[in-house]
């Protein structure tokens, strides 16, 4: 059985420590149409989607004995820093509960939460100096399980609180997004903003004056 923290360790060789911890940022929306999903991330930060192992990009799929790796996505203000937002959406065949897919990873929850209406349970990893909480959900039709992440170097960190927003406002609907906050960040954005006319034919909302 192949463990699904695969990666987290390995993202870290090499990583270059912050001189200063830095303080809850602004956020802004992302939104991922192929999997369905929609959170916020500190403004400014990269998106570096694929990104898990060692920067590259993840052609090959990781895959355990109880599903496989469809995507990811890591949330950081550098490449190779040494804190960072990541989700991972996995291949769910069986339609395990998350208490059920967990224990067949060998991984003990640490707590039970709610994340987009919907139970969620958290897992916490500890590797040489740093460490990460996790947060797992199941897609609502069961198909995939979702990992979001936080990982930082060991100890207190100023951006688990944005941690915390992250998980508050984590919606699986983009077409029909329920959550306002992020639909007015994006009404907040520049006309001529990149992220905004993406997303005008999703949201037709942005269009109107």
């Amino acid at each position: 059985l192949l463990i699904i923290t695969v990666g987290l360790t390995v993202f870290f060789i090499g990583s270059q420590k912050s001189k200063q911890p830095r303080a809850a940022e602004p956020l802004q929306p992302y939104l991922n149409a192929a999997f369905n999903y929609a959170l916020v991330y500190p403004q400014g930060w990269l998106v570096l989607e694929q990104l898990c192992d060692l920067g590259k990009p993840d052609p090959v799929q990781v895959e355990t004995d109880i599903g496989i790796r469809l995507h990811c996505t890591i949330f950081a203000l550098k490449k190779n820093a040494d804190d960072f937002f990541r989700v991972a959406v996995w291949s769910n065949p069986r339609r395990l509960d998350v208490r059920d897919w967990l224990v067949l990873n060998n991984q003990q929850p640490a707590g039970t939460l709610t994340v987009a209406e919907k139970q969620a349970e958290k897992t916490r990893l500890r590797m040489r100096e740093y460490e990460s909480t996790t947060v797992w959900l199941a897609e609502e039709d069961g198909n995939n399980m979702f990992e979001i992440s936080f990982l930082h170097p060991m100890g207190a960190h100023p951006l688990e609180q944005t941690f915390e927003r992250i998980l508050s406002r984590f919606t699986f609907s983009t077409r029909q997004i329920k959550d306002e906050d992020i639909l007015r960040e994006l009404k907040g954005l520049p006309a001529d903003h990149p992220l905004r006319r993406r997303y005008e034919d999703m949201f037709p909302e942005l269009k109107k004056k």
